[in-house]
Protein backbone atom coordinates (compact mmCIF):
# COMPACT_ATOMS: atom_id res chain seq x y z
CA UNK A 1 0.00 0.00 0.00
CA UNK A 2 1.38 3.35 -0.99
CA UNK A 3 1.14 6.26 1.42
CA UNK A 4 1.60 9.81 0.46
CA UNK A 5 4.14 11.76 2.48
CA UNK A 6 3.44 15.42 3.16
CA UNK A 7 5.67 17.90 1.40
CA UNK A 8 6.05 19.92 4.55
CA UNK A 9 5.67 19.03 8.14
CA UNK A 10 2.56 20.79 9.55
CA UNK A 11 4.28 21.50 12.87
CA UNK A 12 7.21 23.13 11.11
CA UNK A 13 4.88 25.27 9.01
CA UNK A 14 3.08 26.47 12.16
CA UNK A 15 6.40 27.23 13.85
CA UNK A 16 7.54 29.26 10.84
CA UNK A 17 4.27 31.19 10.81
CA UNK A 18 4.60 31.92 14.53
CA UNK A 19 8.16 33.17 14.03
CA UNK A 20 7.01 35.47 11.24
CA UNK A 21 4.15 36.78 13.37
CA UNK A 22 6.46 37.44 16.33
CA UNK A 23 8.99 39.19 14.10
CA UNK A 24 6.24 41.35 12.60
CA UNK A 25 4.96 42.21 16.09
CA UNK A 26 8.48 43.15 17.20
CA UNK A 27 8.99 45.39 14.15
CA UNK A 28 5.63 47.11 14.73
CA UNK A 29 6.55 47.73 18.37
CA UNK A 30 9.94 49.20 17.41
CA UNK A 31 8.30 51.48 14.83
CA UNK A 32 5.72 52.63 17.37
CA UNK A 33 8.42 53.37 19.95
CA UNK A 34 10.45 55.38 17.41
CA UNK A 35 7.36 57.32 16.38
CA UNK A 36 6.49 58.09 20.01
CA UNK A 37 10.03 59.26 20.71
CA UNK A 38 9.99 61.46 17.62
CA UNK A 39 6.77 63.11 18.77
CA UNK A 40 8.19 64.06 22.17
CA UNK A 41 11.86 64.80 21.53
CA UNK A 42 13.04 66.94 18.69
CA UNK A 43 16.79 67.09 18.02
CA UNK A 44 16.95 70.88 18.23
CA UNK A 45 14.29 71.29 20.93
CA UNK A 46 15.15 72.13 24.55
CA UNK A 47 15.18 69.17 26.92
CA UNK A 48 12.14 70.48 28.83
CA UNK A 49 9.44 72.88 27.74
CA UNK A 50 9.44 76.23 29.56
CA UNK A 51 5.80 75.74 30.53
CA UNK A 52 6.71 72.45 32.22
CA UNK A 53 9.48 74.18 34.16
CA UNK A 54 7.06 76.90 35.31
CA UNK A 55 4.49 74.31 36.36
CA UNK A 56 7.15 72.33 38.28
CA UNK A 57 8.15 75.47 40.18
CA UNK A 58 4.61 76.58 41.04
CA UNK A 59 3.19 73.15 41.86
CA UNK A 60 6.12 71.30 43.44
CA UNK A 61 8.71 73.95 44.24
CA UNK A 62 11.20 72.31 41.88
CA UNK A 63 13.47 74.62 39.92
CA UNK A 64 14.43 73.37 36.47
CA UNK A 65 17.63 75.13 35.50
CA UNK A 66 19.60 74.52 32.33
CA UNK A 67 23.26 75.27 33.11
CA UNK A 68 23.66 76.71 29.61
CA UNK A 69 21.19 79.47 30.56
CA UNK A 70 23.42 80.76 33.38
CA UNK A 71 25.89 83.36 32.04
CA UNK A 72 28.17 83.47 35.10
CA UNK A 73 30.69 80.63 34.89
CA UNK A 74 31.12 80.36 38.67
CA UNK A 75 27.38 80.16 39.34
CA UNK A 76 26.97 77.62 36.53
CA UNK A 77 29.70 75.43 38.00
CA UNK A 78 28.22 75.76 41.50
CA UNK A 79 24.81 74.55 40.31
CA UNK A 80 26.46 71.73 38.37
CA UNK A 81 28.41 70.68 41.48
CA UNK A 82 25.25 70.65 43.63
CA UNK A 83 23.40 68.54 41.05
CA UNK A 84 26.34 66.13 40.78
CA UNK A 85 26.44 65.78 44.55
CA UNK A 86 22.69 65.14 44.83
CA UNK A 87 22.07 63.02 41.74
CA UNK A 88 25.44 61.83 40.46
CA UNK A 89 27.31 62.87 37.35
CA UNK A 90 25.55 63.00 34.01
CA UNK A 91 26.41 60.66 31.19
CA UNK A 92 28.42 62.36 28.43
CA UNK A 93 26.31 63.43 25.46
Amino acid sequence: MLTRTPTCCPKRRIDDEMKKALLLKKKRKERAEKAAAARWVKPDAPSIAPSMAVAAWHQKGVAVIDPADIPNEFERQRITNIANQLYGKRAPE
